[in-house]
């Protein structure tokens, strides 16, 4: 028998697997598109200049966050033998349940050589040719990959094997702390968007311009918490880390490295993406009278994103200050486009309500 789940891999946010995963699923599903025309529209940046999609520093909570969308069931592998584990996940997809599930990568993909436990998403099986199949970002873009029941088997008892020592170190770390989900799409989910909903974002960014806190922990010797929150914090944290690093007060390597400079700036390109998308959502469900300009504007964001993201990579090969500068200036347009954008999305967003 052969069954797999529909799974979109080209949804909104690809930047990292724990979204990835959930929006990959949901967009699998059109006629449920609408969710995301009041999800994923705000982004924050921690105290070390890393950006993301959530509040207060911190990404949405990978669970609680899709509640309204998706049925999530956590549950424990301790009762389960690989066996028994093979024939749990396809009696799930059976059910049109998706599994996320704690397993060794080494034992799954050759290009890894030290034990590696990571969250994998099955979404389909094949018993003919005795394998799973699962998304994977290795080759740099994800895609469909198929992993055998064999190697499943190694891999999940490796995990198993692990001591709780070990276990402490791979899971307490993270957000997610369950090591076994079903994901499945709720059936009583209202799909329905609201015009008003959008208004008061628009008119929360038009008010809160820049928002910068510091939370001071209770021992004054330690440093205080700073995070930023909305477009406009990020766009200013990611000016202040580049005059930071050319101060020499900022270390290169963390803005460079894969998990720094190119992932934070791909949130910002995704935010803006998506942006453009809700507005077209919007004026389309309502006949909106939103001027061209704001889609050239934001072509115009996405563009020098893009570029900027380039020219980030470019400095772990070599420091240039010169290249900084030419990143904060397309940074510095960004926030000058978006600015214009707003203003001129609240003004007709209220003539709308006025005249409508």
């Amino acid at each position: 028998m052969k069954k797999v789940l529909p799974l979109n891999y080209a949804p909104f946010i690809t930047s990292e697997c724990w979204t990835f995963f959930r929006v990959a699923i949901i967009q699998a599903y059109p006629n449920l598109t609408s969710w995301f025309a009041d999800h994923f529209n705000c982004l924050t940046m921690n105290n070390k200049h890393e950006c993301d999609f959530g509040e207060y520093g911190k990404r949405y909570n990978p669970v609680t966050y899709y509640d309204s969308i998706l049925n999530t069931e956590e549950l424990s592998v301790q009762e389960y033998d690989a066996d028994n584990m093979i024939e749990f996940i396809k009696n799930s997809i059976d059910s049109d349940k998706y599994i996320v599930i704690d397993i060794d990568s080494s034992k799954v993909y050759d290009a890894i050589s030290e034990r590696f436990i990571a969250e994998f998403l099955f979404y389909g099986y094949d018993d003919t040719e005795e394998c799973f199949y699962t998304p994977s970002i290795l080759s740099g873009t994800w895609k469909e990959e198929k992993v055998s029941f064999g190697r499943f088997r190694k891999a999940y008892n490796k995990r198993k094997a692990l001591s709780e020592d070990e276990l402490f170190d791979v899971i307490c770390c993270r957000e997610n702390k369950s090591t076994l989900l079903t994901l499945s799409m709720r059936s009583d989910y209202k799909n329905s968007i609201s015009l008003n909903a959008f208004y008061e974002e628009i008119a929360q960014l038009f008010l809160n311009h820049y928002q910068h806190y510091k939370h001071q922990v209770d021992d004054k010797s330690q440093p205080a918490y700073i995070f930023r929150k909305g477009i406009w914090g990020v766009y200013n944290g990611f000016l202040t880390m580049l005059g930071e690093i050319v101060k020499g007060e900022y270390d290169l390597n963390n803005a460079t490295h894969s998990h720094g400079w190119a992932n934070s700036v791909q949130r910002l390109i995704e935010y803006n993406r998506l942006f453009r998308w809700r507005v077209k959502l919007y004026q389309d469900s309502y006949e909106i009278d939103v001027c061209n300009s704001v889609y050239d504007k934001l072509d115009k964001i996405l563009q020098n994103l893009e570029i900027s993201q380039n020219m980030g990579i470019k400095l772990d090969i070599f420091y240039d200050e010169q290249l900084i500068y030419r990143i904060s200036d397309r940074i510095v347009e960004c926030f000058q486009l978006t600015e214009s954008i707003v203003l001129h999305l609240r003004d007709v967003l209220e003539k709308y309500f006025v005249t409508s």
